[in-house]
Order: C-alpha cells, then structure tokens, then sequence
C-alpha cells in the first residue's frame, strides 16, 4: 500500500474518489490513488508524533502480526447528505477531539495483509452488482457518552446492511475478523457527539436535536476504504455502486 499519501477529509475523498470505477479480476489490478482535494478540503495535518495507544482486543483483527495496519470501510454518500451531517457533528462533537467529518461505518479494522487477496476482490464484486439507494436519515438515539442518527431501516438502512452482511459472510468464515466487526447486528447510524462524560451535557443535545433536527434524505453512492492512522483516517480508494439490469443479483 502507498505509504505516503496525504490524510483526505471525508468529503475531498467523496468528490474525487467514490467515482472510480473497478472491475473483477483474477486478481486485483493496481489501483490508482484519488486525485488531491481542493486546499481549502484537506485534513488538517497531523501533529507531532505521540505514544501509540494499543486498542482493545475486541477491536484488533485476529491476524498473525497483532500490530499491523488497519483499514476501515465507510458507507460512500451523496454531497449534500455528507455536508449536512458534517455539519451537525462540527456542531456537537467535541472540537479538540473531532479528526474527522461525518461518515457511516460498515466495518472498523481490516488488516493490510488481507486487502489483495480477499477483501478488496470481495468489495469489487459487491460493487458490481449493488445499484445507488436512497438514505434517510432521522432519528436521534443516545450513545454511552454521545449522540448518534440512525439511517432508517426502511430508508436505507436494511440495505446498508445488507452491503456489510454480505461482506461479512465472505470473510467470516476465514476467521480473521475483529470481535467488534464479526458481530454485526448493529445500527447504521452517524455518530455526531462521542466521548463527552458529562451526562446532563449529552442529555440536553440529545434533547436539542430530537426538537430541531427534522431530518435528512441523500444516496448511497458505494464504498470508500481508508487507512486508520493515530485517529485519522487516511483515504485509499472509492468503489462506485454499479449494478443494474438483472434484477435478481442486485443487493
């Protein structure tokens, strides 16, 4: 993997990247990287190097080398859709904590070692045969120290996990996914507040946005794949959903 490429926003990455296009093959063909964002989109640059916190064995793929990179795999949305969530997480996220910009996670911690050989070849496939949908985006629940916003199940949520299921059941069975990733089951949802301890704060925001917040509607666009770097997510590649014409293979 390209050692060197340069932390993206979600959304330079949205704009430049969830439009390639990608293929089956044998084996995968080397892929180009996304073309860099506009200056006023690029992440803000890391800062000096600190100890590296190891994470929790739930969240650690089950590899031979414990301490490899990982990879994480988002939920690809249309422009407005990103903007309007980013918008609510810069509102409510803490700031000196908030690295990134809104995003739907569909799996955490995808080792290095498996990219070629299997995940990326299962991403290509799925892409292929999954059309665009539409994403609904309303409801507020409470996190243990945060808020989220759930993408409705009949407003693209099912499908949303459908896409992570199917990828699921093809590396499950290897054995190699993190604790946290192999269970499934959870809501798609965007986190918008995290990490705050102050019980009443996150009770009044979450009391704040069920009363204002009416609600957002966008598309899902395909897969963008990253590489977690110290708490910044470094873009590597976009998947665009594809499929159409036979029905019966569309996800």
């Amino acid at each position: 993997m390209a050692g060197n490429t340069a932390p993206l926003s979600y959304s330079a990455a949205l704009s430049s990247g969830s439009n390639s296009n990608t293929t089956t093959t044998s084996a995968p063909a080397p892929r180009q990287q996304a073309q860099p964002p506009p200056k006023h989109e690029q992440h803000t640059p890391h800062p000096a190097p600190r100890a590296k916190r190891a994470p929790s064995p739930p969240h650690k793929p089950h590899t031979a080398s414990p301490n490899e990179p990982v990879y994480i795999l988002t939920l690809q949305t249309s422009a407005p859709l990103h903007a309007h969530m980013t918008a609510l997480r810069t509102r409510y996220f803490p700031a000196h904590l908030n690295k990134l910009s809104a995003h739907l996670t569909l799996f955490h911690a995808l080792p290095e070692s498996k990219l070629r050989g299997t995940v990326i070849p299962s991403i290509q496939n799925l892409v292929q045969r999954t059309q665009r949908f539409e994403l609904r985006c309303g409801r507020a629940f409470a996190l243990k120290k945060g808020i989220a916003i759930a993408v409705e199940r009949c407003g693209g949520g099912a499908r949303a996990q459908g896409v992570q299921r199917v990828l699921r059941d093809a590396w499950g069975a290897e054995g190699w996914l993190s604790e946290q990733d192999a269970g499934g089951g959870g809501r798609v949802h965007y986190t918008v507040m995290n990490k705050v301890d102050d019980a009443a704060v996150v009770a009044a925001a979450l009391a704040e946005v069920q009363r204002e917040f009416e609600g957002e509607v966008g598309w899902a666009e395909g897969l963008g794949l990253w590489r977690y770097e110290r708490g910044y997510w470094v873009w590597v590649e976009g998947f665009s959903f594809s499929g159409g014409g036979d029905k019966g293979r569309e996800l």
